[in-house]
């Protein structure tokens, strides 16, 4: 029996074994608007699309499909990759608190700018002209486009990672970075490579096939995501969904493109130091086909751009990081590590239709919600 509570709930009125009433308050169920109507629309058919195997795939792309992951060997040169691994040591001692590539005795926290996990989400990093030439390499484009089946694609506004080599033992954190009620194939998530990364200089860890559990899981569990994050409270491989799931570290060498499912549970861990002496050094690189994005969509993205605010690895939908990392009310860091309100970066047309500051063509009309 159900019982009205007020306008928007109602108390579900069961009996226990002795006959005794039980209440329970049911949440109301989400109304689905016409805009999340119209973006599942658009994934049934990238699904379709991109996501039914084909014979005539590459070996990676077969593996990704298959495992949930895959590496791109060499999409651009070790040459190409250490001056974007050099770049990248331009932006952190451009803050001259100190901090030199050179002297690993300057590489402390005080001279390091706010991270979680080694990734940068903040201060505009993912404006830097470095890491815009690296969205618009056309290897890496073209891997996307293979994935895709379309040259005309969306990238997000993602980050970096550089995580220093650390003898602390570092607390996994496995995550899924698709939401409970977003089922089937729908983001590659990936970075550009720009160090060697070997069994001991921290990287990618992924839970190998647990993209085919993703929707088992959460309609089996009922458990819910925050947004495009879940995180698991215990190691993945003790539930009964992902027992088979191998776990894997990534290795791979600069210049390579590692990609994974968004489906698929991962994170990443820190090189251990007195067994590695590099820094892990990664651009993060995520494309969506552009006839994802609504016309709000691609409206917040432009914003986003001039505003010099950085995103989540979704390119077709944006979800805004905030400007600076938390300070708990340290104000000097906010003196020590400013951020410009302005973006610099020079883009060509091709990176301008990927930031979606310029159409490919014409684009879906969004209908209003009442």
């Amino acid at each position: 029996m159900l019982k009205k509570q007020n306008s928007k709930s109602f108390i579900k009125v069961t009996k226990t074994k002795d006959n005794t009433p039980k209440e329970e308050q049911l949440k109301p169920k989400k109304r689905i608007t016409k805009k999340k109507l119209a973006k599942m629309d658009l994934y049934k058919t990238l699904e379709l699309e991109c996501n039914t195997y084909k014979e005539e795939w590459s070996g990676w792309r077969k593996h990704l499909y298959e495992h949930g992951w895959a590496i791109v060997p060499k999409v651009v040169t070790a040459e190409c990759a250490e001056q974007y691994r050099q770049r990248f040591w331009d932006w952190l001692e451009g803050f001259n608190t100190g901090l030199k590539r050179n002297v690993p005795s300057t590489h402390k926290s005080e001279n390091w700018p706010g991270n979680i996990h080694g990734i940068f989400q903040n201060y505009g990093f993912g404006h830097n002209q470095f890491v815009w030439d690296i969205r618009c390499e056309p290897a890496i484009i073209n891997v996307f486009k293979e994935i895709y089946g379309t040259d005309q694609l969306l990238v997000s506004f993602d980050g970096g990672n550089m995580s220093r080599p650390t003898n602390i033992e570092s607390k996994p954190w496995p995550h899924f970075d698709q939401a409970h009620d977003k089922f089937g194939f729908h983001c590659i998530q990936g970075f550009l490579n720009l160090e060697q990364c070997g069994d001991h200089d921290g990287g990618l860890i992924v839970y190998q096939d647990s993209h085919k559990q993703h929707q088992p899981y959460f309609e089996e569990t009922g458990e819910v995501s925050t947004n495009d994050w879940y995180k698991f409270d215990v190691d993945p491989n003790t539930l009964k969904h992902f027992k088979q799931c191998k776990k894997i570290k990534v290795n791979c060498q600069p210049g390579d493109v590692v990609l994974w499912d968004s489906r698929t549970i991962h994170y990443a861990c820190p090189p251990q130091k007195h067994k590695s002496d590099v820094n892990r050094t990664v651009v993060y690189v995520s494309y969506q086909p552009a006839y994802l994005a609504l016309p709000s969509d691609i409206a917040s993205k432009q914003n986003a751009f001039y505003n010099n605010r950085m995103t989540s690895h979704w390119a077709a939908s944006v979800r805004l990081f905030p400007k600076t990392p938390r300070t708990y009310g340290n104000e000097d860091l906010v003196l020590k590590f400013p951020i410009s309100e302005v973006n610099n970066a020079v883009l060509t047309d091709v990176g301008r239709k990927l930031a979606g500051l310029i159409p490919y063509e014409e684009t879906i009309e969004e209908d209003q919600d009442e």
